[in-house]
């Protein structure tokens, strides 16, 4: 890919210098070639499909959630124990 790239500049560079009644050094045909042998390249890359993401088991969410919130409503056990005169 990067040699089409530098092969289309280097093209274009040649082109633009010359004046404009002059034939042209890069041909139609030419660059047909080149998009052919890009897109041979990049079509099975384009067209391959996404791999399927991997799904993870989510823990038990709710459980634990509620195991939270019953710890939170309990009083504290330090104040069972303190000694009040």
């Amino acid at each position: 890919m990067e040699t089409i790239s530098a092969w289309l500049a280097e093209a274009e560079a040649s082109v633009s210098a010359l004046p404009t009644y002059v034939n042209a050094p890069l041909k139609a045909f030419e660059i047909s070639a080149k998009v052919g042998v890009l897109a041979n390249v990049c079509e099975p890359i384009m067209s391959k499909p996404k791999p399927v993401p991997v799904v993870e088991v989510a823990p038990d969410e709710p459980a634990e959630a509620a195991a939270e919130g019953a710890d939170a409503d309990a009083p504290p056990a330090a104040a069972a124990d303190m000694d009040v005169d």
